[in-house]
């Protein structure tokens, strides 16, 4: 079996000399030609090998799919975490902590900036949307317009 596997995957001389030599389609101009036949005819009969053990590689790849999906589910994930992604050694994050502790109220804000044509009808704007806001008390807990 390992002459006839040897044989069915060498390349001929010429492809295998080209492949050597810089690219250039003048000095190797049969070498596309060779490797396209090369690669069909390895594949017409890993398709043979298929068609008649069909039964059988059906189900060595359920075999091999189940144990990876299951894998996959129980253990590879993505984690959106955007706190968890920056490392807690580095000095932004210890400063930012520091940051946390002297203003925690500050930690889970929501910070909305409103641009009107004039301040009176941001001021407008602002009211409108705190007033919207405090009535969501299942979202927002506590709505703080400065000046306001």
């Amino acid at each position: 079996m390992g002459g006839a596997v040897s044989a069915l995957f060498r390349l001929p001389a010429v492809a295998r000399v080209c492949y050597s030599l810089p690219h250039s389609p003048q000095r190797c101009p049969r070498v596309k030609s060779q490797i396209d036949e090369f690669l069909a005819r390895v594949l017409s009969r890993w398709m043979d090998v298929v068609r008649v053990r069909a039964r059988a590689v059906a189900v060595a790849v359920l075999l091999i799919t189940v144990p990876i999906a299951a894998y996959t589910v129980l253990h590879l994930g993505i984690n959106s975490d955007n706190v968890d992604l920056v490392g807690k050694n580095l000095p932004s994050k210890i400063n930012h902590e520091r940051f946390a502790a002297l203003f925690p109220n500050l930690e889970n804000a929501l910070l909305v900036v409103i641009d009107a044509e004039t301040p009176e009808l941001a001021r407008e704007a602002a009211d409108a949307l705190s007033a919207a806001l405090r009535e969501q008390t299942e979202q927002f807990t506590d709505v703080y317009l400065p000046g306001g």
